[in-house]
């Protein structure tokens, strides 16, 4: 978004000089850009400032914190934001548990009202405030929306899916961004011609679905079932699934989702992912991540058409191996070749084409 905005962090640096959990979408997020390279990116829209949380005592045992400074996130985050391009109103502030966090940041809040108040006024076009997207959306509100959904337990898929969205709606996407838990959303709302869903979901216990995607999960399998091939026509979705294959039903919730949503007559336009907790959760969702952005900007370019015509996204009818060898006895001479239908979860269709523009 072109919009000037002034923004303040107050990030808190926890054991091997990680951020807090709730900072962790944030910090990966800069990072990720400048570790791209993207210089600049954040000039002249925005204007910022960096409070450090941190506690020297957390330095003493080297053999449980790798962490150069107490304040080692909130100096990463300043230093990715100042390559950004993005302006600092004021010195970042680092306060130490461990002699009083009020000795830093008392005085530090003392300095820093006057030059945010001025970066609020010229983010507001001078007035003194403003207005903006809705707690759930991001980015304008041109172009096709996409739909973040995520089902998550323990907080991983929720932190995943919400920076997915975010980034999702950066410059040059081309499509904004909606982010919500399944259970906040009705399955016939979002199943509507020339939808595309992102979903975020991981298995708890034995295979169950999240405590906030259960209710969804559960009206999904029923509609998909009662209204086979039909409810999802003209829906574009991928899902991206989190687990830990110490753990029997590993990928339980989400290949179900993927069947769930093949069974409705949607098509997925990116395959689905398996992040394993053993192996690294984060770095395999980065990954996935950055491969996600093609096919989905391709499935927001499609989506009017299949807004416009449903049947676009029809996909062959499910025939038999029995009755496929028995059509091709019949006719050697046919061009098209009839395939096996399969529920194997993995099974992935691809969109057609969008009609080339007059």
């Amino acid at each position: 978004d072109a919009t000037p905005a002034a923004a303040l962090f107050v990030v808190e640096t926890i054991e091997n000089a990680q951020p807090a959990e709730a900072a962790g979408t944030c910090l990966r997020f800069y990072n990720r850009k400048r570790k791209a390279g993207e210089k600049g990116l954040f000039a002249g829209k925005l204007r910022y400032a960096v409070l450090g949380l941190g506690d020297t005592n957390l330095l003493l045992d080297r053999q449980s914190t790798t962490a150069k400074d107490c304040n080692q996130s909130a100096q990463t985050l300043d230093s990715a934001l100042k390559f950004l391009g993005a302006e600092q109103i004021c010195t970042r502030g680092e306060a130490n548990d461990a002699v009083g966090l009020e000795e830093a940041f008392e005085p530090w809040c003392d300095a820093l009202w006057a030059p945010l108040a001025d970066a609020v006024k010229a983010a507001c076009g001078g007035s003194d405030g403003g207005g903006g997207t809705g707690s759930n959306g991001a980015g304008s509100s041109s172009g096709t929306e996409v739909h973040f959904l995520y089902g998550s337990q323990t907080g991983n898929a929720t932190e995943i899916c919400k920076a997915m969205a975010a980034e999702a709606a950066a410059v040059g996407r081309g499509f904004t961004a909606r982010c919500n838990a399944m259970n906040e959303v009705a399955v016939t709302d979002v199943l509507t011609p020339g939808a595309v869903l992102v979903f975020v979901v991981s298995s708890t216990g034995d295979g169950d679905a999240p405590d906030n995607c259960d209710a969804f999960f559960t009206r999904l399998k029923r509609v998909a079932k009662k209204e086979a091939g039909t409810i999802g026509l003209g829906v574009q979705y991928s899902v991206l699934g989190l687990g830990d294959q110490n753990y029997s039903a590993f990928m339980g919730i989400p290949r179900s989702f993927t069947m769930a949503m093949e069974k409705a007559g949607a098509t997925a336009f990116y395959p689905r992912g398996e992040a394993d907790d053993t192996l690294g959760l984060y770095e395999y969702c980065e990954t996935w991540q950055d491969g996600l952005w093609a096919p989905l900007k391709s499935a927001t370019e499609f989506a009017p058409a299949l807004k416009a015509n449903p049947e676009l996204g029809a996909k062959p009818p499910k025939v038999s191996a029995a009755a496929a060898a028995a059509a091709a006895e019949k006719s050697a001479e046919a061009s098209s070749t009839m395939t096996t239908a399969t529920d194997d979860a993995a099974a992935v269709v691809a969109f057609p084409k969008a009609p080339a523009a007059a």
